[in-house]
């Protein structure tokens, strides 16, 4: 008569057990805001992405918090950042979907974010070269993916992504995880100029203020190019 209750007991507990491991993995929520304002331009050519909840897959069992965020600055039209808007948060997803373990996921993140960089900018591209007349916009690309307690951040051009991390005095101190990708730095002058153009007043052939972005078509022979810088950050209990 025990053996059985007990067995009948055991038998419970293994049935509960196996409905919470089937449980959907809820990711942790994390509270996100943004904030725009249109300048003297007719017409809006700023984006972003706000995804709180970046869900990679149910198998990621390792992941108890996963956001990705972006911002794209457009210049000469809006159509560059509202393409960005509209895929580069779909192909790094594609990406980071077939990894089944953190440590492989992590060190595979440089080389997603080049590759998705790159494949949003040769869509773009495409359709930029199928207009008539061609399309001129461009835009820089910020994108932020936060994998448990650590930042990524991947960036061409010269939007920056900001930490604010408090001190013992309780101010605060900025913690900037972006590089800017100006004309006037060394190696990107070298660059720009060994393809044929000239940077003056922090301008390439006079006209562009950045020397990586996407889109851009009339000056991506002239040494703008799509690959991104990537920092880390793990973030701390005194960071904003």
């Amino acid at each position: 008569m025990d053996c059985r209750k007990r067995s009948a007991e055991e038998s419970i507990d293994s049935n509960e057990h196996a409905k919470k491991s089937k449980a959907p993995r809820e990711l942790k929520n994390i509270l996100a805001a943004f904030g725009c304002r249109k300048g003297e331009r007719a017409d809006m050519q700023d984006t972003h992405i706000l995804s709180p909840k970046f869900d990679l897959g149910e198998d990621k069992l390792f992941l108890s918090r996963s956001s990705f965020f972006a911002i794209f600055d457009g210049h000469a039209g809006p159509r560059a950042s509202e393409h960005c808007q509209n895929q580069m948060g779909r192909t790094v997803k594609e990406k980071l979907v077939k990894f089944s373990d953190f440590a492989s996921l992590t060190k595979s993140l440089k080389q997603t974010f080049t590759e998705s960089y790159k494949a949003v900018d040769d869509g773009f591209l495409a359709l930029a070269k199928q207009n008539k007349p061609q399309w001129k916009d461009g835009t820089t690309a910020t994108t932020m993916i936060v994998l448990n307690n650590v930042i990524y951040v991947a960036n061409i051009g010269d939007s920056k992504a900001v930490v604010a991390r408090k001190k013992e005095d309780d101010s605060f101190s900025p913690v900037c995880l972006t590089a800017d990708h100006n004309p006037m730095a060394h190696e990107e002058r070298m660059r720009i100029q060994k393809a044929g153009a000239t940077v003056k007043d922090g301008r390439i052939n006079g006209v562009i203020e950045v020397s990586r972005s996407i889109g851009d078509l009339p000056f991506k022979s002239l040494g703008i190019i799509n690959t991104p810088d990537l920092k880390k950050l793990t973030l701390t209990e005194n960071d904003l």
